[in-house]
């Protein structure tokens, strides 16, 4: 950086802030990027039922660039914040990108407790065809799995986030997994991913946040075993 000594630019980020500034970065990206996320997918949705031509889609295309616009700054914030973290460059707002299909009928349960960003994935991956069942924490959830297994059924996917109150996403994970090893576990957080390296084991990573596409396709290749 011009101007700066090198000695100074070249500390890692935890050394450059206190571990208290770190942690209120780390929460208010976590914060930031849940509600861009619901931004987005609402006006995705509200694009996808409007016709091509229509006025409004005007309206969803400056919502989304707003938001992109503000995920960029959100990723300006502070990184390392979280305990265990790792300094890394910041990641860019994840954009849609061909290939692929993300159709499928498998069943999914989708961990979230932002009640409008679970209600807008429930909905994208319904409509492509997948059995959804949503809890907005992990006793719920477990309740469900517990109520699928008396009819003798199972999921092959879990989406969960992270950070859930009572029990985090990493944990409900591996609770899963114990009881089902084959299970696919889609793991998504407005942290980033090097602040959540040493979670992020057998599963898929989505960071927050997302475009309803990207979700489909993060769901896809989770299911698939797919490299990411």
């Amino acid at each position: 950086m011009k101007g700066v000594p090198l000695s100074i630019t070249a500390l890692p980020v935890r050394d450059l802030y206190p571990s208290r500034v770190l942690a209120m970065s780390a929460e208010l990206t976590h914060e930031l990027n849940n509600l861009l996320t619901i931004i987005r997918s609402s006006a995705t949705l509200l694009g996808q039922g409007l016709p091509t031509d229509d006025p409004g889609q005007e309206y969803v295309k400056a919502i989304t660039d707003a938001v992109n616009q503000a995920a960029f700054l959100t990723a300006q914030l502070p990184s390392g914040a979280v305990s265990g973290a790792k300094d890394a460059p910041h990641q860019p707002f994840p954009t849609d990108s061909g290939g692929g299909a993300t159709n499928g009928a498998e069943t999914v349960l989708l961990v979230e407790d932002e009640q409008d960003v679970r209600q807008a994935s429930v909905q994208a991956l319904s409509h492509l065809g997948y059995r959804l069942h949503s809890a907005h924490h992990p006793e719920e959830a477990l309740t469900v799995v517990e109520k699928l297994a008396q009819r003798d059924e199972t999921i092959d996917l879990l989406i969960t986030d992270i950070t859930l109150p009572g029990m985090s996403g990493y944990t409900l994970a591996q609770e899963l997994q114990t009881r089902q090893p084959s299970l696919a576990v889609l793991y998504f957080s407005g942290h980033s991913r090097e602040s959540l390296a040493d979670e992020l084991v057998n599963g898929h990573f989505l960071p927050k946040p997302f475009t309803l596409e990207n979700l489909a396709k993060s769901v896809r290749r989770a299911l698939d075993k797919s490299p990411e």
